[in-house]
């Protein structure tokens, strides 16, 4: 009786292994082969049973010349992978991420070789080493020993919850790390290296005016020319800005409004400003002119989803995820992520407040749900963001009137967690100090920030003064009515403390002697609230500044705007009580109006009406 076996060598596109002499590649052939089919056991050949067996020997003495007592036992656990160096494909949670030669080793413990795992190749496949900073100490012993030695067969000694499977057939090598741990590039992301600071050109923009005028004998003319004019070459961008009037009463005279060069400094993703520029006015109050140097942030540079701010969302996914996020039952985002940990820092500005409903769609139908306050106010930065502002120059009064002394301010920003944004700066002058300290928090009741400023005034022929200002500020959403409350209140506590653009003035009367009466603030309070309403909205703000003496002004704003057919229309009234308050700016000015009590209402009616659909109808505006 004769038997015939017939068997097939699996289709393995990295046969035969590197480095192998061909009788022992001969002899590997003949076990795989023995493997796919039959087996032989005591010198007889015999079928297999249906099914896999569940232990399975091989008699090495089949073999023969070099192969003899080859150890096989290795063969007898599965379809193994031999050491050696494989061309594989490399895939990141099912993201092809290129094709490269890895290593495979013999791991003590392991039938199968497996594969080696260096920086540079870890690097290629997206891996985020900073995201590593936070891991236990082992995992970053691990990456201490990467500069040494490959990580084999263990890739969760290195990344926390990383894994990877081996498909022979394909010489595919799936890779899966938590989307935590990946290099992300915000939505919106541009590779620097492809930013253009466009060609050498000049810009023109002129506006030409004249005026003239004849009564009763009397003539009166005037002309007015204005130039905004600019060169680009090599990155810098300049500018310059003036007007010449002329009257038939008057000589022509031209006058600069400003003149600067400017530059981007994209590795700190910031402006440099040379000449007439501006000290930055977002903490502190009031912003003064100056001629000097500027370099500040930029929120230009960044993708669009990382200006403003907006709360980082962290969770874990148990599968292949979806991830759905709404605010105010709105579908804002949607990604999918792999198992495991994941972070998502690119939400595009959402408005001011409103908290974020996050849904976890797992692959097995399974969801889960949790919700991430979110208030803004201008203080607050996503996490990890930096925002700064360095200005030193000589301050520039309008039609050169006052003094020029040297100023120096510095403003910093720096977002610490969702919770949490840190900021300070300093001011500093001829006579004149003042430095800050505040936070801002994202917190389920809105957002909330605190910052207070120290001053030191010293002015000429008094000596100095000392004095504090606390400035608070509140901002919310009330998610069930659609209300937007915002409130921000500053509260002068003593009647020393002057911001800088004051401490000028004040510094600038006694230096040239005339009379000072300048008062300082005692508190300043604002509020804004709007209200859909009838599928319009309705508004109301108000503002009111209280003096030390007794001085006050208060504005009150109410008004309605909706829409009818195409149509659209508002209604505001504006209430204002005060007493007239003037700042002298210059020796000799007049026109202060102390004491004097004022009160005015307005009411305003605009209507906006569409003549046709076409594009080129007409529209009907009325004012009242």
């Amino acid at each position: 009786m004769t038997s015939t076996f017939h068997f097939s060598l699996p289709a393995q596109r990295w046969w035969p292994p590197k480095r192998l002499p061909p009788r022992k590649a001969c002899a590997i052939a003949i076990v795989l082969a023995l493997k796919s089919g039959w087996a032989c056991a005591g010198g007889a050949a015999a079928l297999p049973a249906s099914g896999a067996p569940a232990d399975i020997e091989y008699d090495s003495s089949f073999l023969v010349g070099q192969s003899g007592g080859m150890d096989l036992s290795r063969f007898e656990q599965g379809n193994v992978v031999l050491p050696g160096v494989y061309s594989v494909d490399i895939a990141v949670y099912d993201s092809w991420q290129g094709r490269q030669d890895v290593n495979f080793v013999t791991v003590p413990g392991k039938n199968s070789a497996e594969p080696c795992f260096d920086r540079e190749l870890l690097t290629e496949m997206g891996l985020d080493w900073g995201a590593l900073a936070g891991a236990s100490d082992a995992q970053k012993a691990a990456v201490a020993r990467l500069d040494h030695e490959p990580i084999c067969g263990n890739l969760s000694s290195l990344i926390p919850d990383g894994s990877y499977q081996y498909d022979a057939s394909q010489q595919l090598l799936k890779v899966n790390i938590p989307q935590i741990y990946l290099s992300r590039k915000a939505r919106g992301w541009v590779d620097p290296s492809k930013w253009d600071s466009g060609i050498t050109a000049g810009i023109l923009n002129y506006d030409i005016n004249g005026y003239e005028t004849s009564q009763a004998g009397h003539r009166y003319a005037s002309a007015y020319v204005g130039i905004n004019a600019g060169f680009n070459i090599d990155g810098w961008r300049l500018r310059h800005s003036g007007s010449s009037q002329w009257s038939n009463r008057s000589s022509a005279t031209y006058r600069t409004s400003y003149n600067y060069a400017e530059r981007d400094l994209t590795a700190l993703r910031a402006q440099l400003t040379l000449g007439d520029t501006f000290t930055d006015g977002t903490l502190f109050d009031g912003s003064v002119a100056l001629r000097g140097v500027r370099i500040a942030s930029d929120d230009r540079m960044l993708p669009q989803s990382q200006r403003g701010f907006a709360p980082v969302i962290r969770g874990v996914a148990n599968t292949n995820a979806l991830i759905i996020v709404r605010q105010n039952g709105r579908v804002i985002l949607q990604t999918s992520v792999p198992a495991g940990p994941f972070k998502i820092d690119d939400l595009y500005p959402t408005g001011q407040s409103g908290e974020l409903q996050v849904t976890i769609r797992e692959a097995d139908g399974q969801e889960h749900e949790f919700t991430v306050p979110f208030a803004s106010l201008p203080q607050l930065l996503r996490p990890g963001q930096t925002r700064f502002s360095v200005s030193v120059g000589r301050v520039q009064h309008a039609g050169g009137r006052g003094s020029s002394p040297p100023v120096a301010q510095a403003s910093w920003q720096h977002g610490l967690n969702n919770w949490a944004t840190s900021y300070d700066g300093f001011t500093t002058s001829t006579g004149y100090a003042a430095a800050t300290v505040g936070m801002a928090f994202n917190l389920p009741a809105g957002a909330l920030g605190i910052d207070l400023t120290q001053a030191r005034t010293t002015v000429p022929g008094s000596g100095a003064q000392t004095g504090r200002s606390l400035h608070v500020g509140y901002s919310t959403v009330l998610d069930s009515w659609g209300t937007t409350f915002t409130v921000g209140a500053y509260r002068y506590s003593s009647r020393e403390y002057l911001s800088l653009d004051r401490a000028l003035l004040v510094r600038d009367a006694a230096k040239y002697g005339y009379e000072n009466r300048l008062q300082s603030e005692l508190g300043h309070l604002d509020l804004n609230l709007s209200q859909p309403v009838g599928g319009g909205v309705l508004y109301a703000s108000g503002s009111s500044v209280r003096y030390w003496g007794g001085n006050s002004s208060t504005t009150y704003t109410a008004g309605y705007s909706n829409s009818f057919h195409g149509a659209t229309y508002s209604l505001e009234v504006q209430r204002t009580r005060d007493r007239a308050y003037d700042l002298p700016v210059a020796p000799g000015m007049d026109g202060l109006h102390f004491g004097q009590r004022r009160t005015d209402t307005q009411l305003m009616l605009s209507v906006n009406i569409p003549l046709g659909s076409g594009r080129r109808s007409l529209n009907l505006n009325s004012n009242v």
